[in-house]
């Protein structure tokens, strides 16, 4: 039996493409477009762990936009380690 994707759509998607000096667009929001940041202060937070996260892993954040229910990141990678980066 082969198992095909469309036919279990909660399976994994495909692996990341990584390049060094490459851009990404990343995003992510909540289940049902439920808030994924309540409050001033986890919204503070969120911005201090994405800072750390540029700094250990070399990442150049051009614009981000943050919002109750989903977030928006375009960064530059200078080695291809997005997916370290982001786990």
């Amino acid at each position: 039996m082969v198992l095909v994707r469309s036919d279990y759509p909660n399976m994994a998607r495909p692996l990341r493409l990584a390049f060094e000096n490459a851009c990404y667009h990343i995003t992510s929001r909540g289940i049902r477009k439920d808030k994924i940041l309540l409050s001033d202060k986890d919204k503070s937070k969120f911005i201090e762990k994405l800072i750390e996260t540029f700094n250990k892993f070399s990442l150049l954040c051009y614009v981000y936009c943050l919002m109750d229910i989903h977030y928006h990141l375009f960064v530059k990678t200078s080695k291809a380690n997005i997916s370290r980066t982001m786990h």
